[in-house]
């Protein structure tokens, strides 16, 4: 008797499909996991040294707790702070007096929207977000891809019926709006339609997956092209990832030096001038 036969019952086949579906929800979930968090621990390694961390305590010092000082000694001799040294102590004594209202509005806003995506429509509206914002949404499209290619060959090599593992497959990719498209891609399963046509309607997916799909449908070898085309989305997911950071740290850089090159100009600035004051004084004595 052949060992697929009880997949043939409807009840055998949803044991399989629960059974199938918890081991996927393990292998796909650290798997990927795994694939995003080791680069950003990477790069958190290369970006948050010691020194660095001890040059923004410096900064923070200077803009809290120096450029107050400057203003006092400024009002004393009658003399004006230069623009940019009066714009960074505004800044300053905004955030020292508003601090806890600030941290308070923040912990709310988390929290809020915390509560907000754990419901339904909140949840579809974070979905949608991931998908379409930039560098996050093709990470979150790579991910998806790799996911359902790896999970759709690992549940028809264990004999799961077409449409059973679309609908499995719809839910464990752990995005609401996607798990709405599966539900157009089991209906045109349903209609007889070919693999590779009804995946055309969750149109997240790149055209080389569904290039690849028809390829190994046609020759009888979907799960092993599958898996082949599991590897690369892999691999995509990290090109991806580098793609992002390389495009964002220069830009973080920009504006880190900006903030830089204020607050060393807003504190040497009033030096020079508190300079001239003095000398201005000693003229008239």
């Amino acid at each position: 008797q052949d060992k697929r036969t009880p997949v043939n019952n409807p009840s055998s086949s949803n044991s399989w499909s629960v059974t199938l579906a918890l081991e996927a929800v393990t292998s796909f979930e650290l798997s990927s996991f795994v694939i995003e968090i080791l680069p950003i621990f990477k790069r958190k390694a290369l970006t948050s040294s010691s020194a660095e961390i001890a040059y923004e305590i410096v900064l923070i010092v200077l803009s809290v707790f120096v450029m107050p000082m400057f203003d006092n000694l400024f009002k004393s001799f009658n003399a004006e702070l230069p623009l940019i040294s009066q714009i960074v102590i505004n800044v300053s004594n905004f955030f020292r007096k508003y601090i806890l209202h600030i941290l308070l509005v923040i912990l709310v806003s988390f929290l809020f929207l915390r509560f907000y995506i754990k419901t339904k429509i909140g949840r579809l509206q974070f979905d949608t977000l991931k998908l379409n914002l930039p560098f996050i949404g093709n990470i979150s499209r790579s991910v998806i891809t790799s996911r359902f290619a790896s999970g759709f060959s690992t549940l028809l090599q264990s004999g799961v019926p077409l449409v059973t593992s679309i609908d499995v497959m719809g839910r464990l990719l752990g995005n609401k709006k996607v798990e709405e498209m599966f539900e157009t891609c089991k209906s045109e399963l349903r209609r007889g339609q070919k693999v590779a046509k009804s995946i055309q309607t969750v149109n997240i997916f790149p055209p080389m997956l569904i290039e690849m799909v028809s390829v190994g449908e046609n020759s009888g070898q979907l799960e092993s092209v599958l898996d082949t085309t599991a590897s690369f989305f892999d691999e995509q997911v990290e090109r991806d990832i580098k793609k992002a950071t390389s495009s964002i740290e220069p830009v973080m850089i920009m504006i880190i030096a900006a903030i830089i090159v204020a607050v060393l100009l807003a504190v040497f600035l009033p030096m020079l001038g508190l300079m001239d004051a003095i000398d201005n004084i000693n003229t008239t004595y």
